[in-house]
C-alpha cells in the first residue's frame, strides 16, 4: 500500500496534493470488501428485538458504516456534507460523510439480500466441526447412501464395464446365469448361491410321456414300416418292415406291441430362454 513519510525534517510541505494522495491510499481498503462480496454485513448489524444494531456493510464497492434502526424493507445510503470557509472567503463543501441505514427510496436495496460475512474461524466451524457443518452433512449423506444401497446389493448394468460407477464392481458370479428367487426348504432353490440348471439339455427316454400310438394300416391289411435306420427289438437292422399280412415275429414283443429304435444325432436341445446379455454389478461402498 502507498505510504507517506512524515518523519522528514525541514518542514513538511502539507498541501492539497498530499491530502489527495492519502485519500487515494486508504480508498484501496474498499477493495477488501470484495472478499465478502456485494451487499455483505462485515461486522455488527445484529438483530435485537425488531431493530438492527450499528455495524459495517459493503455496498457496490464501498465499505460503509451502518446506523442501527428499526427493521425496514429497504436500505439506503445517506450522504451529508460539511462546509468550510476558504482563504478567499468562499464557503465550500469539504467533508462528505456517508453511511447506510434503513429508509424508503426507489433506489433502496432490499435488506433481505444482505448476507453476513463469515471469518475464517466461522467458515471452518460451519464447514468441518459444527454438527450442521458441510462435512458432517456429507458424512450423514454418505451414511444414508450406504443404508439406502446396502453393501452387497446386486443390480443389472446395461453398459460396458468401463462405465461401471464408483462404488460398484462387476459381479462375476452371475456371468452366464439368470437369477432365480430363493425358496426355503426347496431341494433346488433352498440355498442362496447354489448354481442350478444347464445351458443345454438332452432328452432321455425317461423324459418322454407314456402314450398310446395309433399305427395306421397303409394298405388296409397288415402293416408296413419303412426306414433305413429301423432296428427290430432283437437288434437286427433290417432296413424296415415289409409285410402285407401280419406283424412279423421279429417285430413283436409281448402281445401286439411294435418296438423300433430311431437313431438320431443325439444333439442337445438349446435350453436358453429369450434373454438379453447384461452385466451384474455389486455395490461395495465408497472408499
Amino acid at each position: 500500500m502507498n505510504k507517506i513519510n512524515f518523519d522528514n525534517t525541514g518542514g513538511f510541505p502539507l498541501g492539497a496534493y498530499t491530502l489527495k494522495f492519502m485519500q487515494q491510499s486508504y480508498q484501496l481498503l474498499n477493495a477488501l470488501g470484495n472478499i465478502a462480496g456485494n451487499l455483505s454485513i462485515l461486522w455488527g448489524c445484529d438483530r435485537v428485538g425488531r431493530s438492527i444494531t450499528d455495524g459495517v456493510v459493503y455496498i457496490n464497492g464501498e465499505v460503509l458504516p451502518f446506523k442501527g434502526a428499526p427493521i425496514s424493507e429497504k436500505v439506503i445510503i445517506v450522504e451529508t456534507t460539511r462546509k468550510r470557509i476558504f482563504k478567499d472567503g468562499v464557503e465550500k463543501a469539504v467533508e462528505y460523510t456517508r453511511y447506510a441505514t434503513f429508509g424508503n427510496s426507489t433506489s433502496g436495496l432490499l435488506w433481505a439480500n444482505f448476507k453476513r460475512f463469515l471469518n475464517n474461524q466461522q467458515i471452518e466451524a460451519q464447514s468441518f466441526t459444527d454438527e450442521n457443518s458441510l462435512l458432517k452433512r456429507l458424512e450423514k449423506l454418505e451414511e444414508r447412501v450406504e443404508k439406502t444401497v446396502p453393501i452387497g446389493l446386486v443390480a443389472i448394468w446395461d453398459r460396458p464395464a468401463s462405465e461401471i460407477p464408483e462404488g460398484w464392481v462387476e459381479h462375476t458370479e452371475m456371468q452366464g446365469a439368470v437369477p432365480v428367487g430363493h425358496k426355503r426348504d426347496d431341494s433346488d432353490f433352498g440355498a442362496i448361491g447354489t448354481k442350478v440348471g444347464s445351458k443345454t439339455v438332452r432328452i432321455e427316454k425317461n423324459n418322454l410321456p407314456e402314450m398310446e400310438l395309433d399305427l395306421k394300416n397303409k394298405n388296409g391289411s397288415g402293416f408296413e414300416v419303412l426306414g433305413l435306420d429301423l432296428i427290430n427289438y432283437n437288434g437286427n437292422n433290417v432296413g424296415g418292415w415289409i409285410n402285407s399280412g401280419s406283424i412279423p415275429s421279429w417285430g413283436k414283443e409281448s402281445g401286439n406291441n411294435i418296438k423300433a429304435l430311431l437313431k438320431g444325432g443325439e444333439q442337445p436341445i438349446d435350453n436358453i430362454q429369450p434373454s438379453r446379455i447384461v452385466k451384474f454389478i455389486r455395490f461395495v461402498g465408497f472408499n
